[in-house]
């Protein structure tokens, strides 16, 4: 920890304890901010000055604020004309505490003014540099707690206030901001620009960007409104353009209001750590998101483009309207904003089967919630925590299904009222979870916290058995699904199920309750039921499992008794039961082989990853099985390609266009096909001569197998057009491309290149991650260099992201894991939340191990007997 102490007014320098408490007080509070700064991207510094009107809450001598690695020059606080005689300590985390001579008096307004100095960040965090094109830009990145290294602020999402900036900027630049320009000057050459000031907002959500922009008007708001790219690229701005309107009218229809602010900036960034960030008036994307080339963008860049547009846009009420008080709820942040963009999504954009495709995400969180390193999706967060971590799986995935499961089960309507009631009654201020359930169990006339409180506040996911009993009854049990061996406290839950079931020649669905531990219920059929499926729909968020005979019909019926999306769930269901000791794996692998014919692409799309999952758990790392496991996967999906063929038919659906390149790339990779791996080789080569020559649906997995078969003469030749890449998307596919090498001498010069070449910081990582997940005979060699080179990578990276390094120890070595926590048990290596993820990584790797001493053998009986 550094110490920084400044005096004013020559009184002599105090020394206090911070103590544990890293949060800000009450005692005095913001009013507004006015910031100045004075910004030149070809600089490596800046200057700027803070004008903080503040109010004194109760008589007090001190009070908190932060200012993070800022060098600060003056510090002084004035009530009206006089100067408040005052010392300043800067301690953990940017907290400043400041001590005035005499106290504070209540309910009066004072100003607090502070010049500083500091270095433009250069690790995508704060306000920071980037060069690209030849040319030097500035943006920034706040959420959740990097407003503080930028200027002096109360930087915690309670303290609501409205901002106005003023940026001091060469007079050949541009520079935008959350709110249009007021007024403009030249000031000695330099052109300052006076930005209308904020409605209210917390610190995270302020944005800037400056350079030479250029930006393209977007027609059919309701507010004025343009995409902002770095010089040269508004060309790729034509998709977003078209996208948005229809997004937006969406939103405030279904929100019942206007857009709330007074812009609507759309802004590409090339360094940009995460896919998209909310700020309003000036939403930020990384670049090869947001700007397509229109003469050739695939459906899987429409749909991604279509989905976080309108992900970040509902966060302009859900989030920025009505703002968490603190990170605990951030959850319900991005829970609430991706539910709404799958849900509106699906409508406007349907021709991409996402309301069944979307599933096989909610599983991604399902699978992580099974472990008992999980954490509750709603737990205490501390201002010392690594908030990388607030963003994963359970906070979006698991989030929106949950969302997902009560809207159905209180009705759409009701849900939405209740919503607009809740945005209402806290716009423009903060709110907590509970005032949300408050409001929704208003319209739906039943108490929804305790229910809600069962997924949030406790970790894990319930296992919900459904058997039949006579007089059409069904019992139904609950427990946490646990993976054999496993114990866990007993947890109980209130689940919103539906059954669904046949009735004659009719399938019908009924909803309940489940708050027991073992419940009965009554089916309204006309006549005893042969079978019940315990989750119609696929909206609850459980597992479930029928009886050995019931699962059998239902397997072997699939395309009969059940929907697209439900097959989806049951793929995954099955593979729950493998995992959780329920289900051996001679009948799991028999029940899969039901599903290679699924007309339905999306369901193709989830055995896909079903069939990779054989491999990782039983396959990857282990000699001799490569080839039989090939086998397994040409014969699985082998034939789905056959029917579809290998290019395009213009009159297919887009889901069928989505698929073939996963397709493609597993048979050319996982599969080792031979015909499949030379289309991909002459694909990849047309591409690097000309791009447009090739189906932009095809070119990224062409290029992922072409370099999987590749040597390292073919690392030489991506790297070289990795380096040449004139469009975002393009470099984004070259990068994916780098981490799929198999051939050892390729990967030592990809290992090499990541330390030597112009990666930016969110691509350090990328790589390396994905030369050891995607090809599991890297894992090792991986490992060993993350060891030897930690140090530079640290430097590199995000902060926040070191944590996520013992990851690279994943996969089913024991010495490998050995390894990993010999080394992350130096505090050296171990930033805050490493131990957390090295805690969920080893238990991975245990399940993984077990997994395959329980049913090792059958799998590679089933496999050989393929021949």
């Amino acid at each position: 920890m550094r110490l920084r102490w400044g005096a004013l007014l020559l009184l002599p320098s105090l020394l206090w304890a911070a103590g544990d408490d890293l949060r800000l007080g009450r005692e005095v509070v913001p009013i507004e901010e006015r910031i100045e700064l004075r910004l030149d991207p070809a600089d490596t510094t800046y200057t700027g000055a803070v004008a903080i009107a503040l109010r004194a809450e109760q008589s007090t001598r001190s009070f908190r604020f932060h200012a993070e690695d800022l060098s600060i020059t003056r510090l002084e606080l004035r009530e009206g004309e006089v100067q408040v005689p005052l010392q300043w300590h800067l301690g953990q985390t940017g907290l400043v505490e400041v001590r005035a001579e005499a106290a504070l008096s209540p309910a009066r307004q004072y100003q607090l003014r502070i010049d500083f100095a500091n270095n433009y960040d250069t690790r995508a965090l704060g306000l920071y540099k980037v060069e690209t094109g030849g040319q030097a830009y500035l943006f920034t990145q706040f959420e959740a707690w990097y407003a503080r290294q930028a200027f002096p602020c109360w930087d915690e999402p309670g303290f609501k206030i409205p901002y106005q900036l003023v940026l001091c900027v060469p007079a050949d630049l541009r520079a935008v901001a959350n709110t249009p320009v007021e007024g403009e000057r030249m000031v000695a050459g330099w052109r300052e620009l006076t930005f209308k000031k904020t409605p209210p907002l917390p610190s995270y959500l302020l944005a800037l960007a400056v350079g030479p922009l250029e930006e393209v008007p977007i027609p059919g708001l309701s507010v004025p409104g343009q995409v902002v790219t770095t010089a040269g690229n508004t060309r790729l701005a034509a998709e977003v353009l078209r996208l948005t309107p229809p997004v937006l009218q969406a939103l405030e229809a279904y929100f019942g209001s206007a857009y709330p602010y007074e812009k609507l900036d759309l802004i590409g960034v090339p360094e940009f750590l995460a896919g998209a960030m909310e700020n309003p008036g000036a939403v930020t994307f990384r670049d090869e998101i947001l700007l397509l080339d229109p003469q050739a963008t695939s459906p899987a860049q429409r749909q991604r483009l279509g989905i976080i547009l309108t992900h970040e846009l509902a966060h302009m009420w859900f989030g920025d309207l009505v703002t968490m008080a603190w990170w605990d709820d951030l959850w319900l942040n991005e829970s609430f904003a991706d539910w709404l963009a799958y849900k509106l999504a699906d409508g406007l954009f349907s021709e991409y089967g996402i309301g069944v495709t979307e599933l096989q995400e909610v599983q991604w969180a399902m699978r992580e919630d099974a472990q008992l390193a999980v954490r509750a999706i709603r737990q205490p967060v501390g201002p010392a925590d690594n908030p990388g971590q607030l963003f994963d799986d359970l906070a979006y995935e698991k989030g929106r299904a949950v969302l997902g499961m009560f809207e159905h089960w209180m009705g759409p309507e009701p849900f939405r009222r209740g919503v607009i009631a809740y945005l209402q009654a806290h716009a423009q201020g903060n709110a907590v979870a509970g005032d949300l359930w408050a409001v929704l169990s208003r319209e739906a006339g039943r108490e929804l916290g305790p229910a809600m409180s069962t997924f949030l506040d406790q970790p894990g996911i319930p296992l919900v058995s459904a058997e039949l009993l006579p007089g059409h009854r069904v019992r139904l049990r609950q427990q946490r699904y646990l993976r054999p061996g496993a114990w866990a406290p007993a947890a109980q839950w209130q689940i919103p199920v539906v059954l669904k079931d046949p009735d004659g020649d009719s399938l019908r669905t009924q909803q309940l309750l489940f708050s027991q531990s073992t419940q009965l219920c009554t089916l309204a059929t006309s006549a005893q039921p042969a079978w019940v499926h315990a989750n119609a729909g696929e909206r609850g968020y459980y597992r479930w499992q029928v009886p050995p005979a019931m699962l059998a019909e239902l397997a072997g019926h699939a395309q009969a008794l059940l929907t697209p999306r439900e097959r989806v769930g049951l793929i995954d269901h099955l593979a729950a039961l493998l995992d959780g000791g329920q289900l051996d794996a001679r009948t799991y692998l028999q029940a899969l082989e039901g599903f290679a014919g699924d007309p339905q692409p999306e369901v193709l799309l989830a055995l896909i990853g079903a069939v990779a999952a054989v491999g990782e758990n039983f396959a990857a790392e282990t000699a001799g099985r490569e080839t039989a496991y090939a086998r397994y996967v040409r014969k699985m999906l082998a034939p789905a390609l056959a029917r579809y063929g290998l290019v395009r038919d213009p009159a297919e659906a887009e889901t069928v266009s989505l698929l073939r390149p996963k397709l493609i790339e597993s048979l050319g990779i996982r599969g080792r096909d031979p015909q499949v791996g030379a289309f991909a080789d002459s694909l990849a080569l047309a591409y690097g001569r000309d791009p447009a020559a090739v189906d932009p649906a095809l070119a990224g997995a062409a290029l992922r197998v072409a370099a999987f078969r590749g040597d390292r003469a073919g690392f030489a030749q991506l790297r070289m057009r990795f380096e040449a890449a004139a469009l975002p998307v393009e470099r984004a596919q070259y990068l994916d491309a780098l981490g799929r090498f198999a051939d050892p001498q390729a990967v030592e010069a990809v290992l090499e290149y990541v330390l030597s070449g112009p990666l930016r910081p969110q691509e350090y990582l990328e790589v390396p991650f994905t030369l050891a997940e995607k090809v599991p005979s890297n894992r090792d060699r991986v490992f060993a260099w993350m060891q030897a080179h930690y140090a530079t990578l640290a430097a590199r990276i995000p902060p926040e992201d070191a944590a996520y390094l013992p990851w690279l120890a994943d996969g089913a070595s024991p010495a490998r894991l050995e390894a990993a926590q010999r080394f992350f048990a130096d505090p050296a290596h171990a930033p805050a939340g490493t131990e957390k993820e090295l805690e969920k990584m080893t238990e991975l790797v245990h399940q993984r191990l077990q997994l395959r001493e329980r049913e090792g053998r059958a799998v590679s009986a089933y496999l050989e007997g393929l021949r």
